[in-house]
């Protein structure tokens, strides 16, 4: 017994000393076989390490820093939304000035050299029958309206004209649908080829139909798609800035049963007068021209 704990005492006397001697060595020269020895005893401690702090995870999973904050996460989803809705609207208003200005650009093929004056008119009453009946706005002669002055919605769409007995503050507006307007001249051009010339387009007379469409007559030879845009044009009982402007498209051609070697066509316009809440008056400038100015 005394044999064994001598040669205990021995033995840590031994690695106590050892240890002396090591705490004394350059760490340059222990580093090598200390990182050695540590990289072997990681192979035996390093998994159960791992299964520890998975145990540990699992009973106190870490702090979600918006567990505690569902108004914060609610708030920041409708933001996300409202993000997609305002650059959904963006793209749309963005294709809606394109197509403005390509139209906007060929209407003055109809009417160069007239000089307007646009005028924002807000509509403030109907009369009953809203397919075609008068429509109230809120400008007059204080604004400059005067009668026969054309409206518009989008720049070229027609939607009618002014009605006589123009008041100061308001005005009376006569949609191209009114049957009062009577027969109108227009020409057709197809609506793959908008900038077709403008000789090349086919002549017709409309009418109101009382259905808040146009009607007319055309020669059966004459190749017509539905879709294919309608302009005013060369109509003295118009002013010269509605010269040009989109009466509607194309809804349908069919046979003309009375008139064997005739199609009946229909025309609708895009944007029918009872459905807007405004439109732009488009008021007529008269230009004084002066030596050496142009206008």
């Amino acid at each position: 017994m005394a044999r064994t704990v001598s040669r205990s005492q021995r033995t840590f006397s031994v690695a106590v000393g050892l240890a002396l001697i090591l705490a004394f060595l350059p760490t340059s020269w222990l580093m090598p076989w200390t990182s050695y020895l540590g990289g072997g005893l990681d192979i035996f401690v390093q998994p159960a390490g791992e299964v520890g702090i998975s145990v540990r995870n699992w009973l106190d999973p870490p702090d979600d820093p918006l567990r505690e904050e569902p108004q914060r996460v609610q708030q920041l989803i409708e933001g996300q939304d409202e993000l997609r809705r305002l650059l959904h609207f963006a793209r749309l208003r963005i294709d809606t000035l394109e197509e403005e200005m390509r139209e906007l650009q060929d209407a003055q093929r109809f009417h160069k050299g007239v000089v307007i004056d646009p005028l924002f008119a807000r509509i403030t009453g109907r009369s009953p029958d809203r397919a075609h009946g008068l429509i109230r706005l809120n400008v007059g002669t204080r604004d400059g309206v005067t009668q026969g002055a054309i409206a518009v919605f989008r720049g070229v769409h027609l939607i009618g004209r002014v009605a006589g007995d123009v008041a100061r503050l308001s005005s009376w507006l006569v949609p191209i649908t009114n049957p009062s307007n009577g027969r109108v001249g227009a020409i057709i051009l197809p609506a793959d080829d908008p900038l077709a010339p403008i000789e090349a387009a086919r002549r017709i007379w409309l009418e109101p139909n009382n259905t808040g469409a146009l009607v007319g007559d055309l020669d059966k030879d004459v190749l017509l798609r539905d879709g294919d845009i309608v302009r005013l044009h060369n109509d003295p009982s118009w002013v010269d800035s509605a010269q040009g402007m989109i009466l509607g498209f194309v809804e349908s051609v069919t046979a003309n049963d009375r008139k064997p070697l005739l199609n009946s066509i229909v025309v609708r316009p895009r944007y029918p007068a009872d459905r807007l809440a405004y439109v732009t008056l488009k008021i007529e400038r008269e230009v004084v021209l002066t030596e050496g100015v142009q206008p």
